[in-house]
C-alpha cells in the first residue's frame, strides 16, 4: 500500500479516536464536529496540494517542482528528481547534437555514445536509402 494512504488512514483513525474521545467528554454532537471539522481539514490540505500539482504540471517544464507536506511532500520529492533525471538526460542529447554538428554527420557523436561502432556505409536502394546511412556493430 502507498505511503500516502497509509498517512491518510492514520490521520482518519487519529481523527476518529480525537472525535470519539471529544464526544465522550462533551458530548456525541461535539465528537461528530470535532471529527468533521477534522475531515474538512484534511480535505482542504489534499486540494490544496492537487491545486499545486496541477498549476505545476500546467506551467513550462523549466518551473520549479512545488514543496509539499505531509504524504504530499514524498510525491513532489518524487516529481523533482524525474524532472532532474529529464534535464541531465536533455543536456546530454545536447551534447551529442554539438558533437555532431563538429563531426558534419550527427550520428557519430551519438553512435559513441551508445557503444557502437560504425561499420561501412552501405548502398540501399529506394526510399531506405536516405533514411539507413551506416551498419552498426556493438563494440
Amino acid at each position: 500500500m502507498s505511503s500516502i494512504l497509509i498517512r491518510t488512514a492514520v490521520v482518519v483513525l487519529l481523527l476518529a479516536v480525537l472525535g470519539f474521545g471529544t464526544g465522550l467528554a462533551f458530548g456525541a454532537i461535539w465528537g461528530w464536529s470535532f471529527f468533521s471539522l477534522g475531515l474538512v481539514g484534511l480535505l482542504l490540505h489534499h486540494v490544496r496540494h492537487l491545486n499545486l500539482l496541477r498549476r505545476w504540471a500546467s506551467s513550462s517544464l523549466t518551473e520549479a517542482v512545488p514543496e509539499g507536506s505531509g504524504a504530499w511532500e514524498e510525491v513532489f520529492t518524487l516529481l523533482y528528481r524525474r524532472q532532474r533525471a529529464e534535464t541531465a538526460r536533455s543536456r546530454q542529447l545536447a551534447h551529442c547534437g554539438a558533437g555532431a554538428r563538429a563531426h558534419g554527420d550527427p550520428l557519430v557523436p551519438l553512435i559513441r555514445a551508445l557503444g557502437l561502432v560504425p561499420l561501412r556505409p552501405v548502398a540501399i536502394a529506394g526510399e531506405a536509402a536516405a533514411a539507413i546511412r551506416v551498419v552498426f556493430q556493438l563494440e
